[in-house]
């Protein structure tokens, strides 16, 4: 069993876990700041390995529409309107290119990137901000809300706990897998991703969600959040393995090199991208389900 990588994701999960941590507690410009930043940085890794597979991305439309859409995800209630204008200005923009060949290929790895990275990852600042949106929504039901505790905090632990349990699952997975792999999930795909890793970061999930839910017992009842951390912990898998078969297709081992041990920026937030509109539908639903009652 070697883990050779380990001393390096140590040292970037020192640095790194301390400013992930104060953007989610305030929320805000802060936060958007930061998806604004990793959004950038995803889709530079996304669109060189479209250039490495020798596409042409639109890299101004994509860069532009991937701000417009994680801007409009905090400014706006309705951002998913957005979407569709997104679309269409990329569409747009593709008209100007003199070379016909790129047409899907570019323009349609281009949408692909922007929607995959950007729109995925904006689901971070929606949940973030769940709070202050189901307040408004139920704002009639005052003496409701508080008896749910529905107030600020309830963005702050909508946010912390997708990334949490996905991180744990995560690092349960990598060790199980690393000490007890031998049956392989998707060999074509990501060779070193094991049965027994899978097993493993479950299991980790449920561990974190029990210790989530044992230090804010009255924000999320422990059966939903047992059944959601077995549901982000698939969903993180699936988000690897899309990432890694990109990967694949373009031919290199990392995303990137801006996180030692780690890779690239697509390489931390690939499971990110399934997890949080999965717990942002999930306890959207759950609210609205309570609220009925």
């Amino acid at each position: 069993m070697r883990f050779g990588e380990l001393p390096k994701r140590i040292v970037t999960a020192i640095v790194g876990v301390p400013i992930l941590i104060f953007a989610l507690v305030e929320g805000g410009y802060v936060l958007l700041t930061l998806v604004a930043f990793v959004t950038v940085i995803g889709l530079w890794e996304f669109f060189h390995a479209m250039e490495l597979r020798g596409y042409k991305p639109l890299k101004t439309a994509g860069y532009l529409s991937g701000f417009v859409i994680v801007f409009s995800a905090y400014l706006l209630k309705d951002y998913f309107l957005i979407l569709f204008l997104v679309l269409l200005f990329i569409l747009f923009i593709s008209l100007f290119e003199k070379d016909n060949k790129t047409a899907l290929s570019g323009t349609g790895g281009t949408i692909f990137g922007v929607f995959y990275i950007a729109g995925l990852l904006s689901f971070a600042i929606k949940l973030r901000e769940l709070g202050t949106f189901l307040a408004g929504q139920y704002k009639s039901l005052g003496s409701f809300l508080a008896t749910r505790h529905i107030d600020d905090k309830t963005g702050i632990y909508a946010i912390f706990f997708p990334i949490a349990i996905i991180f744990i699952s995560d690092t349960g997975a990598y060790f199980v897998g690393k000490a007890y792999g031998k049956r392989r999930v998707a060999p074509a795909i990501s060779p070193k991703k094991s049965w027994e890793g899978v097993l493993g970061g479950i299991a980790a999930s449920l561990v974190a969600a029990y210790v989530i839910w044992r230090i804010a017992p009255d924000r999320f009842p422990l059966g939903q959040a047992v059944i959601l951390s077995v549901i982000l912990s698939i969903a993180g898998l699936a988000g690897d393995l899309v990432e890694s078969r990109i990967k694949r297709d373009a031919g290199v081992k990392d995303s990137g090199t801006i996180f030692p041990g780690h890779g690239g920026i697509m390489d931390r937030i690939d499971a990110l991208l399934f997890g949080l509109p999965i717990a942002y539908i999930y306890f959207l639903l759950y609210f609205r389900y309570i609220f009925s009652r």
